[in-house]
Formats: C-alpha cells, structure tokens, sequence
C-alpha cells in the first residue's frame, strides 16, 4: 500500500542544487508532522543526488521512477523520534563535477559543516581541485584519507575534523631522476631525492622515516610511479608536521617536502622574520580585504578570495570603501532604514554609479557593456560563479561584511541604498585598521 502523499513539490526545469534545495525545504516545513512529499524533476543529477541527500538528512527515499517527463521520488520524511542520521550517512558523497573554483571547495567545507562527523566522498573535474583540496585539509584540520584520479576525474575521501592537512601546494622545479633508488646524498642545498618506485609498498614509509632521520637533509624530494600513494603521502607529512611544498599526484607522485625542524638561517642578520617574537595564534587565522574598486574583475577577485578564505576556516572581514561600496547597494530600497536627505550631487553620483552585484562593469575591454556581457556569458557557460552566487556563499560562510561610512557620507549612499546583507555592519578605518593589523592574510582589491 502506497503512503499517501503529504506535499507534492515540481522542480521540473531547475539544474543542481535546485532540486535539492527545494526538497531539503519542503522537508524542514514538513519535520514536525512527519510524511510523504514526493518530489517530480527532470535534472540528469537528480537520482544521485537525491539518494545522497536522503543519507544524509536521515529521510528515507521509498521508491525513484522515471518516464518521459523525468523523475519522480516519494521521500519519507523523519519523525523528530527516529534516528537522525542512518549508518549510510557516515560516508557523503559531495559531487562537484562541471564545478568550477573556487565552487568544489565550498560545497566540500559546506558539506562538512553539515556532516563534521561523516567521511565525505568528493568527485571533481576542475584542474584546480587537487591542489586546493590539499591546501583545504590543512587549514581545516580534516584528514585527506585518499586522493586518485580516474581519467579526468578527481576522488577524494576525507574526514572533516580530524588531524590537520597539507600546506598549501607551490609549483615544483624540474628535478633529475636520481640514480640509486634510495635517497640520493645531500645536495650542497641540503636537498635529498628519494624514488620510492622500486620499493615495496609495505616499506615506502619506513624509507620516508629513515631519510627524514637525517639532520642534514632539510628538503626531500619524493617520486612514485603509484599514484594512490599520494594520499599516504600527505598524511606522513601530517604526522611528521612536515610541510609539502608541492603535489602533483595527477599521474606519478612528484612531491617536494620542507622537513620539520629544518628551518635554513636567514642570509642576512639584517633580516627578521616579520612576528617573530609575538606569541603563537590561539583559534582561527584571521583574513582582512579591502575593496576599493568596483571594476568587475577586481569584485570577482575580492569575492573568491573571501570565499576560499572562509572555506579553509579562516575568519574574513571584507571592508568596502568609495566606488567598491557599489557592490552592496540592492535593486530596492532597504525598509529597514529610514530616508535620508542627499543633496543633488550626490543624487547624481549614485545615479551615474552601477548598482548592485549584478551591474558592475569590466575595468578593461568593457566596451560599452559588450565586454562584460561576453564575460558573463562565458562564465554561465563553463558554470562559474558569478558575483551574486559569491555573495550569497560568502553570507552563508558567515564572512563579515564592513561598509565605510566616510565613503557613504561624501557618495550619499545611505543605509537604505544598501542591501540588507546578515553580516553587513558600518564601520570606518580604524575597523579595517585593527582588522588588518590582526590579519594573517590582507589584500587590497
């Protein structure tokens, strides 16, 4: 007998996530009184999808068909009382394919603020994703358990919360295969290679330990024709707190690790390293950007950089002053805020200045609005984010959002004319001044 059916939603005619977000919806309004809510759609990455979701939200999927019209799901929902999460749900698969970045890496920090104790499955084709997912596991202290790729595929098995991952990955200079397969003698850079091809699996390890024992190598440069081994790879760093330079797992394992407690002296006595005699940072790195401009390109820049910030677990304040303030102004009105007298100038300022996230222009090649319609065009094409989706991923990641006031007052831009993003507050350059001088990262856009 068929359950019957408590809401019927139609998601026929939205791509990924739309489906998604519209069940995840429906089955929020529907979580007190429990039920049925069948869902119909006809996005090719629904079935998936859905039988990910449903792991993971601890409902249950009853039946998926499909005809000529698309797909059709009954979900039963979870009663408060029942078990919120299944067993299956320890391992989510987070499908970020035809995602460009910085999109993998925030539906993999999103996906692990959701689940932080389940293993997260990833899959991605964007050439960017192995080097950014290695970068990403440091910052955020989860774990890289593995890391392959499959033709132009990659796959990545994590566990959010767990011992804290790799450096951020930099570019690796031609290196010469070295002639015996064990560490090559120490090069007057005090650089050792290490070929770990003809070792046996079960020693690769050991031979790490043994070459890193050597107090004169303080860099070691490691290749493996086994590509499954990178993952090892970087966890050996992990626990060694050894930092990887670089990566490059996409066929043979080429890597370039700095060891720990290696440190070269400076050249000079002359040079200091900036911070050296401040005490080590307690919780989160802090990052600091200051939006100066409103050229398309340079918004673009600000807003990945604040979200890819934000999803390697660091705290963002972006600070925007003078034409960057541009960005926030919304289409209507803010109800919030009451009118404000401006004088005709600065009416006339605000008219002549673009509004909003979705009417800022190129700094070079605009070409009337030519140039930067072609950009956006190309950007839905490879599916890109464009400034409004990096807005609303920015709110969700909870980075802190700072209108100059100063700037407001001589532009006649009043709170009314902004839009009433969550994280939005008013401030002026002794904010951005303390955020700065605090900040592990600032950069001026």
């Amino acid at each position: 007998m068929t359950a019957p059916i408590s809401q019927t939603i139609d998601c026929r005619g939205q791509q990924c996530p739309g489906p998604i977000l519209a069940t995840a919806r429906a089955v929020r309004e529907l979580a007190d009184s429990g039920g049925t809510l069948e869902v119909l759609a006809d996005d090719a990455a629904f079935p998936l999808d859905l039988r990910s979701w449903c792991r993971s939200s601890g409902s249950e999927l009853l039946s998926l068909t499909a005809d000529g019209r698309g797909h059709r799901a009954l979900v039963r929902i979870a009663q408060p009382s029942e078990p919120e999460v299944s067993v299956e749900s320890l391992c989510v698969r987070v499908d970020c394919r035809s995602m460009e970045c910085p999109q993998p890496i925030l539906e993999v920090a999103r996906a692990a603020r959701r689940e932080p104790n389940a293993e997260l499955e990833v899959l991605a084709d964007d050439e960017a994703f192995e080097l950014d997912i290695v970068s990403w596991c440091r910052s955020a202290r989860a774990e890289l358990v593995e890391l392959e790729r499959e033709g132009g595929v990659f796959r990545a098995r994590i566990r959010p919360g767990g011992a804290v991952g790799v450096a951020p990955a930099g570019s690796l200079p031609p290196v010469m295969a070295p002639s015996t397969p064990l560490a090559s003698r120490p090069s007057a850079d005090e650089t050792a290679r290490l070929d770990l091809g003809v070792i046996p699996e079960e020693r690769r390890v050991a031979e790490l330990d043994r070459t890193a024992a050597d107090t004169s190598i303080t860099r070691l440069v490691v290749m493996s024709p086994d590509r499954r081994f990178n993952a090892r790879l970087a966890q050996w760093c992990v626990d060694g707190e050894h930092e990887l330079v670089s990566l490059s797992g996409s066929g043979p394992v080429l890597a370039e690790i700095e060891l720990a407690g290696r440190a070269r002296p400076s050249p000079s006595h002359a040079i200091v390293p900036v911070g050296a005699d401040l005490p080590a940072r307690v919780g989160p790195k802090e990052a600091a950007l200051l939006v100066l401009h409103n050229d398309k390109e340079a918004l673009l820049a600000a807003m990945l950089v604040a979200n890819g910030a934000a999803a390697q677990g660091m705290n963002v304040t972006v600070f925007f002053t003078f034409w960057g303030l541009n960005l926030l102004r919304g289409d209507l009105p803010n109800p919030v805020h009451a009118h404000q007298r401006v004088t005709w100038a600065q009416r006339l300022f605000k008219w002549l200045m673009p509004r909003g996230p979705r009417r800022q222009s190129l700094g070079k090649l605009n070409f009337g609005g030519m140039g930067s319609g072609m950009l956006n065009q190309l950007m839905r094409q490879k599916k890109i984010m464009d400034l409004p989706e990096l807005l609303e991923a920015a709110q969700e990641q909870r980075v802190r959002f700072i209108a100059c006031t100063m700037s407001m007052d001589v532009m006649g831009i009043t709170k009314r004319d902004l839009h009433p993003y969550e994280t939005l507050e008013y401030g002026g350059v002794a904010t951005f001044v303390e955020s700065a001088q605090a900040a592990d990262l600032s950069l001026v856009f």
